[in-house]
């Protein structure tokens, strides 16, 4: 949008889903006998490319695995720590009982 137009989620989920297109390949589509392609993303009902999965074979390699871990650290760190505040933040909220 512009800048008088305010965010919104049907804004941001348009946006979103425009960089998922860009960098999400074309692939043929099985059973075709046009060349049709079509983008194909990862998602809960596909189990062979569910997170799980993927980390699961990146753990394999153990050398990648140092070299993310290194990568990620500091963003492990922050996200820790928000984790624990909200933690906190939550705890104290339910023993003031409002």
């Amino acid at each position: 949008g512009d800048i008088h137009t305010p965010p919104t989620a049907k804004n941001n989920s348009k946006d979103a889903e425009a960089v998922f297109d860009k960098y999400t390949p074309l692939l043929p589509v099985k059973n075709s006998t046009a060349a049709a392609k079509i983008r194909v993303r990862a998602n809960s009902s596909n189990k062979a490319l569910s997170t799980t999965a993927i980390l699961e074979a990146l753990q394999n390699d153990t050398e990648h695995m140092v070299q993310f871990k290194e990568f990620v650290k500091y963003e492990q760190h922050i996200t820790d720590f928000a984790w624990t505040m909200h933690r906190l933040q939550y705890n104290v909220v339910m023993m003031d009982g409002t």
